[in-house]
């Protein structure tokens, strides 16, 4: 499977798929002065790695889950890949605090956020008053219980694990 691979060859598992994804997509995307057909040969590199690693990752859990006697954990719903990655390539340009924790992309609210808060409602981000961040998750239309306990960010970390993205603003003219 990796030798098919040009750009996600030296991955070993969906967070390395990701991270290599945000680092090829800072320098190739044709935004930011890289060139329109190596963005489309990464894209879809990208759509193949994450697909392929989202399954082992299923499998994975579900034998440690066999193995525990444990009933399903949540399981991001790799299935809208496609749109955690428009998501990262619409916001990475802009100066925010973008971090991923977990399945969720949390935006520190500042001022910066508020220049771009139509692009955050037509992307599905939520405001969370009490973290004073915008949030974006996928599962949030599909959760059937409604959790009733609360994390604070430092607890999220912890829990989930995270990955600040570096944004890649357009320069500005002076």
């Amino acid at each position: 499977m990796k030798n098919q691979f040009t750009y996600f060859k030296d991955c070993k598992n969906l967070n390395d798929v990701k991270s290599t994804f945000r680092q090829l997509s800072k320098i190739h995307h044709p935004d930011l002065g890289g060139n329109t057909e190596i963005m489309k040969i990464i894209n879809n590199e990208y759509d193949i790695a994450f697909t392929y690693f989202q399954k082992l990752d299923n499998e994975k859990q579900k034998a440690e889950n066999i193995k525990n006697n444990k009933k399903e954990n949540y399981n991001f719903n790799y299935e809208n890949s496609a749109m955690y990655k428009n998501i990262i390539e619409k916001l990475i340009r802009f100066e925010l605090k973008i971090e991923i924790i977990g399945s969720w992309v949390w935006i520190e609210a500042d001022k910066n956020t508020y220049s771009i808060l139509n692009l955050l409602h037509e992307l599905k981000f939520t405001y969370s008053k009490n973290k004073k961040s915008f949030y974006w998750f996928d599962g949030i239309e599909k959760q059937s219980k409604k959790y009733k306990g609360y994390y604070n960010k430092n607890q999220l970390r912890e829990r989930f694990g995270s990955i600040e993205v570096e944004n890649n603003p357009l320069p500005k003219l002076q």
